[in-house]
């Protein structure tokens, strides 16, 4: 559950626990707010928030996902 929190700040904290680097490209992107209950599993939290904000996500492979706008 996240509140209110840059999408840097999620994207650290998904990191600590996800097998794939989560890399995110840009700065305008880093400083977007995230609030709202998410799936655990971080690569299907990352689907839903790129529905919800207006970013895409790249999968390089099983070991590194690239965020950007």
């Amino acid at each position: 559950m996240f509140h209110d929190q840059t999408l840097a700040d999620v994207v650290a904290e998904l990191n600590r626990y996800s097998k794939a680097k989560i890399l995110l490209k840009g700065e305008d992107i880093k400083q977007l707010r995230v609030s709202g209950v998410f799936p655990t599993d971080s690569l299907a939290m990352l689907e839903a928030l790129q529905k919800s904000l207006a970013i895409r996500m790249a999968q390089l492979g099983p070991w590194l996902v690239i965020l950007h706008a």
